[in-house]
């Protein structure tokens, strides 16, 4: 379920993850984003942008850091999806979150729109981040009726393999 601010404190299952509507179009060079949905047992590819801690040496502002790897999608978590990452941080000595900065970065397969990183896995050494499904926050009852925009998805986002 999504938060609807204007009603009050978040249900205790809302997703961590927010849709912004715009009241005007915005150019864009590539055309209109497509979504997707990942569908069958073998790991899809990913990619995405963000702007984790480890890419900035510290005193330095963010950098961007290129997110890849590969959705397992039968592989879940309480929050969404697993995402394998091939390159990761090391863990650091000072405790710190490398990941921090990450979450809100869009999860791409295929050029399709699937998901949004919202934390980083610990207990993997930080070698997986995990993602909402998009499908999920536009399947809230009220996420295409409450805005001016309506959606409509793109076929599932199939792996090749």
């Amino acid at each position: 379920m999504l938060a609807d601010t204007r009603r009050g404190v978040p249900a205790d299952d809302a997703l961590d993850v927010a849709l912004l509507w715009l009241d005007e179009p915005v150019a864009t060079d590539g055309g209109p984003v497509r979504w997707g949905q990942p569908s069958g047992i073998a790991p899809v590819p990913f990619e995405g942008a963000g702007f984790p801690a480890f890419a900035s040496p510290p005193g330095s502002g963010a950098q961007v850091e290129y997110l890849r790897g590969e959705l397992p999608v039968v592989s879940t978590t309480s929050s969404g999806w697993v995402l394998d990452c091939p390159v990761w941080p090391a863990s650091p000595a000072d405790g710190r979150r490398p990941w921090a900065g990450a979450s809100g970065s869009a999860v791409f397969c295929y050029g399709r729109l699937v998901g949004v990183v919202v934390e980083d896995d610990r207990a993997m050494d930080w070698r997986r981040i995990h993602a909402v499904p998009l499908y999920e926050a536009l399947s809230f009852p009220d996420s295409s009726t409450s805005s001016p925009a309506t959606a409509t998805p793109a076929p599932p986002a199939r792996s090749t393999k």
